[in-house]
């Protein structure tokens, strides 16, 4: 089963601020960034389960050519990209972003 993949609005920031980053420092490599996180997107929703879990229901897949874990929450249909950090960020850190993500807004 292919699961449909939703991006969180943070997730998409991470991946826009990240290709940015690449394309100052050699131009187009940014869009191989992203490409690249789009197979690995592809992947996930082919097989949601197969990627390790980073903490509770939150899974990590690794980028291949980059150096970044893309985090996301498997439901039996949806995939949510919620964060796309790289791999030298503190795990603490990391967790700080993604649990402030997941926290619905308050009223």
């Amino acid at each position: 089963m292919i699961h449909r993949i939703n991006l969180h609005p943070a997730a998409r920031t991470d991946a826009r601020e990240a290709a940015d980053w690449y394309d100052r420092n050699a131009p187009g490599l940014g869009r191989h960034l992203l490409t690249e996180l789009h197979r690995v997107l592809e992947r996930i929703s082919r097989f949601p389960l197969a990627y390790p879990v980073f903490k509770s229901t939150i899974r990590h897949a690794t980028l291949t050519r980059f150096p970044y874990h893309a985090f996301y929450l498997a439901s039996d249909q949806v995939i949510t990209l919620v964060g796309l950090m790289h791999v030298r960020r503190d795990r603490r850190s990391i967790q700080t972003h993604l649990s402030e993500r997941l926290i619905p807004p308050a009223k």
